[in-house]
C-alpha cells in the first residue's frame, strides 16, 4: 500500500516502514515531505533559538534516527510517533550544540594549537574518524557526494537546487535526505562508527 491519503494512524506508519523496500521509502516520503512533521520540527528548533540551518541539520538527521528505531523495534509506544520525533529533533539539535567539533566533510588539517591539558589519544581519534568519514563519502556517487559538500557548507536549499537543476527547494530538501541516508547506511555498517555519531 502506497501513500495515497492525507494521513495515517502510527500502526500504518510503523507498519509501512517495518515493510521495507518500496513502501518503507514512500512512508518516509510521505512523513518528510506532506505530513507536515517537518515543519513543525523547524518551529520547534526555531523557538528554542536555532538557526534555519541548524533545524535543517537536526531534521535530517533525526529523520534517519527515527527510521532505524521503528525498524530495530526501539519505539516502544509510550507516547505518539510524532512527538516521538520530535523529541529525537531536539535531542540531536541539542547534541549538535554541545558539541566542541562535529565531524565535517572537510580536507583541512585538524589545528596544531592544543592545550596542555588535553589527551592526544583524542585528536588521534578525531583524525581517525576524519578519515574513516572521508573514505565513506567517496564511496557516494559522485552527485550525493557533491550535494552533501554544498550542504556541509551551509548553502541554502535554493541554492542546492540552483545548481543541481532540481527545480525546487523541496525538491533539494529531499535529495539531501536521501544522500545523508545514503552515508548513514554506510555508517552504520561500519564498525568505526556507532549511531551516536549519526
Amino acid at each position: 500500500m502506497l501513500f495515497l491519503k492525507k494521513s495515517y494512524s502510527d500502526d500504518q506508519i510503523i507498519a509501512q516502514i517495518k515493510s521495507g523496500g518500496a513502501t518503507r521509502e514512500a512512508a518516509l516520503q510521505y512523513l518528510f515531505a506532506e505530513s507536515g512533521w517537518r515543519a513543525s520540527a523547524f518551529r520547534l528548533i526555531r523557538s528554542l533559538g536555532g538557526t534555519q540551518h541548524e533545524a535543517e541539520d537536526a531534521i535530517q538527521e533525526a529523520f534517519i534516527v527515527f527510521d532505524n528505531h521503528i525498524r530495530t523495534d526501539r519505539y516502544q509506544q509510550t507516547g505518539g510517533l510524532k512527538s516521538y520525533f520530535l523529541g529525537i529533533c531536539r535531542g540531536r539539535w541539542y547534541s549538535n550544540r554541545r558539541s566542541v567539533r562535529r565531524l565535517v566533510y572537510s580536507e583541512e588539517p585538524i589545528p596544531k594549537q592544543r592545550a596542555d591539558h588535553e589527551e592526544p589519544e583524542k585528536w588521534t581519534i578525531e583524525k581517525e574518524q576524519r578519515e574513516q568519514l572521508k573514505a565513506l563519502v567517496n564511496q557516494l556517487d559522485e552527485r550525493c557526494r557533491e550535494i552533501l559538500h554544498l550542504y556541509k557548507l551551509n548553502y541554502s536549499m535554493e541554492e542546492i537546487a540552483q545548481a543541481f537543476q532540481l527545480g525546487t527547494e523541496n525538491n533539494a530538501r529531499q535529495r539531501v535526505f536521501q544522500c545523508r541516508q545514503k552515508l548513514a547506511k554506510l555508517i552504520q555498517h561500519n564498525p568505526f562508527f556507532n549511531e551516536s555519531e549519526l
